[in-house]
């Protein structure tokens, strides 16, 4: 959710923090989980043609909460910032089935194949930002106090 500072308008850039310091609050949460699988198989009809079928599924799951919108305030080194959660469920499901083989008719010689392909996708967004109701909250770079976790 933090991707890093931003300045206000007409600020100087202050002074940095000592590198040890976490611009991010201690209890900001990440949790990613990915599953997947795929199968494939195919058979031999003759010895000229091939049948063959591919399915597979993955799934993504994402949840966060953590600052947002860090912007430096002044040369002092504040801050603003708000609390954000994101969350979001992706699942995608694909297929595929074919036929392939060869044949000739008299002297020409032919290559030929069928195919279908299937992709499905859906997407479950669900997230907070800007609309915790503490609104904003202030601290410092050089002193960072984030506050208790909403």
């Amino acid at each position: 959710i933090n991707r890093g500072l931003t300045i206000l308008p007409g600020v100087n850039l202050p002074k940095a923090p000592n590198p040890d310091t976490l611009l991010n609050p201690t209890w900001t949460v990440y949790n990613t989980r990915d599953t997947g699988g795929m199968i494939r198989g195919e058979y031999d009809l003759n010895d000229k043609w091939m049948a063959y079928a591919t399915a597979g599924m993955s799934k993504t799951e994402y949840n966060t909460l953590g600052a947002a919108k860090t912007e430096i305030q002044n040369e002092a080194g504040d801050i603003k910032f708000n609390i954000a959660h994101l969350g979001f469920k992706y699942e995608r499901k694909s297929a595929e089935v074919g036929l392939r083989g060869k044949f000739d008719t008299g002297t020409v010689k032919h290559a030929l194949a069928f195919n279908a392909t299937h992709y499905r996708e859906t997407d479950d967004e669900s997230g907070i930002r800007q609309g915790f109701p503490e609104g904003d909250r202030i601290t410092n770079i050089y002193n960072p106090n984030w506050g208790s976790k909403p």
